[in-house]
């Protein structure tokens, strides 16, 4: 997903809105410098009506198909009628999940902003699905807002059923389905510092329909960091597996 600023689009009088073109390219290379993918779009911006000015930011989401491995994205934008030029890159590594290792997956982040909800803590005090943001596709955010992610876990090891009074293994039809053991730290960095550590607590895989894939989904509260670039960590730890996954997502405070 790429965010377009039409700020500087030249546009002209059609049907009787603003209207703009913006020609947008993209490669999709592997780690060799090989071109495995691309694509070419022309996007027309439009007002809404005559006495409106075009949306204030575009996000425009290519899908593509790809293997495990580690790839370059790069992507490039023009006014079709010469004005000015943008570009963008960015490494993404997809992990093979064949290996059967616990995992997670890219994390997702949006925004929140602070009067939708009043909930302070790390983790959603309910479900903190239950109101949808929007993909933060520039990693820019107010001061005043929340900052929520998604993530997945895959391949998390599962426990073994309670046993018996006795010690003794329980009859088939009374043992519990095994379920995983997760901890989950959420960590903000900036500068390589610490500034934001959540306690360790543990990941409930109540209610979950497929353990092979979980879905974990938290917010953090910005409001006390100071303008600049920061670094969000997520490290899921297997208590059973004795191995963790960790992902990241650089970010600017407004």
């Amino acid at each position: 997903s790429v965010r377009l600023d039409p700020a500087s689009l030249h546009l002209e009088n059609k049907a009787g809105v603003p209207t703009g073109t913006i020609l947008l390219a993209g490669l999709v290379l592997n780690d060799e410098g090989k071109v495995l993918d691309s694509f070419n779009k022309r996007l027309t911006v439009r007002a809404k009506s005559a006495e409106d000015t075009v949306p204030p930011n575009i996000t425009y989401t290519n899908y593509l198909s790809l293997k495990p491995g580690l790839y370059q994205v790069r992507v490039a934008a023009a006014d079709e009628d010469g004005g000015p030029t943008g570009s963008a890159w960015d490494w993404i590594e997809i992990l093979d999940f064949s290996a059967k290792k616990l995992a997670l997956s890219t994390l997702f982040v949006g925004e929140r902003k602070a009067q939708t909800n009043t909930s302070d803590s790390p983790e959603a005090k309910t479900d903190p699905l239950s109101d949808q943001v929007n993909l933060n596709v520039a990693r820019r955010f107010a001061s005043s807002s929340y900052l929520r992610f998604v993530t997945i876990i895959y391949n998390a090891a599962s426990g073994p059923g309670s046993t018996g009074g006795n010690g003794n293994p329980p009859p088939a039809a009374s043992t519990p389905p095994a379920k995983p053991d997760l901890a989950v730290q959420i960590q903000v960095f900036r500068d390589d510092e610490p500034v934001v550590t959540d306690p360790l607590h543990r990941r409930s895989t109540d209610g979950a329909t497929d353990l092979a894939r979980i879905q974990y989904a938290a917010e953090l509260k910005l409001e006390g960091l100071a303008p600049g670039r920061y670094v969000l960590q997520v490290t899921m730890i297997d208590r059973i597996a004795k191995a963790s996954a960790s992902q990241r997502f650089r970010f600017k405070v407004d």
